[in-house]
């Protein structure tokens, strides 16, 4: 099963954001995305940003085949409870996130 992530593109004339999924080859270094995360990625990125994340946004720092790493801007709990990332990083496994 081929992962994929929502990426993010903010259209500059309209202030307005568009996303898309696509595959994790394709997420470039320095895109803004966005990551649904499934319960074992939630687990999985505990370590770095604490329990029961359900959503992270940031910018993307780093991308192999194991996954991506990112510079939060903003992560949202399982409660629907948002945070501001305070340039919080965080590493999420290419299994770690919902298709």
């Amino acid at each position: 099963m081929r992962r994929s992530f929502v990426v993010c593109a903010v259209l500059a004339a309209t202030a307005c954001q568009s996303y898309s999924s696509v595959a994790l080859s394709a997420v470039p270094v320095g895109a803004n995305v966005q990551i649904d995360l499934t319960e074992n990625g939630s687990n999985a990125v505990a370590t770095d940003v604490g329990t029961h994340v359900a959503q992270l946004e940031g910018k993307v720092s780093r991308v192999d085949p194991a996954g991506l790493s990112l510079v939060l801007s903003e992560l949202t709990r399982s409660g629907g409870t948002t945070e501001i990332g305070e340039g919080r990083t965080a590493t999420v496994p290419g299994e770690a996130v919902g298709v």
